[in-house]
């Protein structure tokens, strides 16, 4: 039996049933109402009262309304706005809140990510000199970014190094140096336990 839900109800079950990371939640809470609103304002105040017309025309709304700050959404914002509706909705059907997804027939196209620029060389040297090598986190920094400057890793993968892969690592004497000069001086203050393994 489907389960008449306004747009609040909704969202607080939603919510509390998803527990969904903070940021997520916060977004939905920014969002989510906006598409409440404009869904009041065309007499819809429940969920079964929406229709594939609706959503369109709030797809066809954000694509054209400024936002609070009187400019247009961003693809990305959109894009984000789109898919919470979208995952509400579909849990609702899910849940037989709705006896239809409204929203089952959304195409969103994939957003086109700006591609990494890489460094010129005075803008990576600017970043190999900003560590301060006399504090503990600087000297840190700086052997994480000598690095991974010198094994092409990415930051993960440097967070993820173990104390065996130093050895592995085919790094320039400074570098080593550096790296040998945090393992003895600041590693073993911020060691938890003598048996931890990350570098």
């Amino acid at each position: 039996e489907v389960q008449p839900m306004n747009f609040e109800q909704a969202l607080a079950a939603y919510l509390e049933e998803r527990k969904p990371t903070p940021s997520v939640e916060a977004s939905a809470r920014q969002f989510w109402p906006r598409f409440a609103e404009f869904c009041k304002a065309r007499g819809l105040l429940r969920l079964e009262s929406l229709t594939v017309d609706h959503i369109e025309a709030f797809h066809q709304r954000l694509l054209w309304e400024p936002g609070p700050r009187g400019r247009l959404y961003s693809a990305n914002t959109v894009n984000g706005v789109l898919r919470l509706v979208r995952h509400v909705l579909r849990w609702a059907h899910g849940c037989q809140i709705l006896e239809t997804d409204p929203s089952s027939g959304l195409v969103l196209p994939k957003v086109p990510q700006a591609q990494p620029r890489l460094l010129q060389w005075t803008e990576l040297s600017a970043v190999l000199a900003a560590p301060d090598p006399t504090t503990s986190t600087g000297l840190r920094n700086a052997a994480a970014f000598w690095v991974m400057t010198q094994t092409d890793l990415l930051p993960s993968g440097c967070v993820n190094l173990n104390l065996a892969d130093v050895a592995q690592l085919e790094l320039q004497s400074p570098t080593r140096s550096l790296v040998q000069a945090y393992l003895d001086t600041v590693r073993p203050l911020w060691l938890r336990s003598p048996q931890q393994k990350a570098l």
